[in-house]
């Protein structure tokens, strides 16, 4: 997953949550806005071959680009 949250003094509230994959590595976010409001998320991360135990190390080469509107995940397009 990929959270989004707001800080506030001591408060941590969180805002939105987006399923990527299970036990990937992350190598890279990359947020590009759009306007005031909006922006778009590109994550390049490790995952495994279709069918692959989870045991075995990612090593799949992946992208994901998710848009945010409000504070919320709205869109994805690979």
């Amino acid at each position: 997953y990929v959270g989004l949250f707001e800080f506030k003094g001591d408060k941590v509230t969180h805002l939105s949550s987006y399923f990527i994959a299970d036990r990937v590595n992350v190598i890279s976010a990359l947020v590009t806005p759009k306007d005031a409001r909006t922006y778009t998320l590109t994550l390049r991360y490790l995952d495994r071959k279709d069918g692959e135990a989870m045991v075995e190390e990612p090593n799949v080469n992946k992208e994901i680009t998710i848009e945010v509107k409000n504070n919320l995940f709205v869109q994805k397009s690979l």
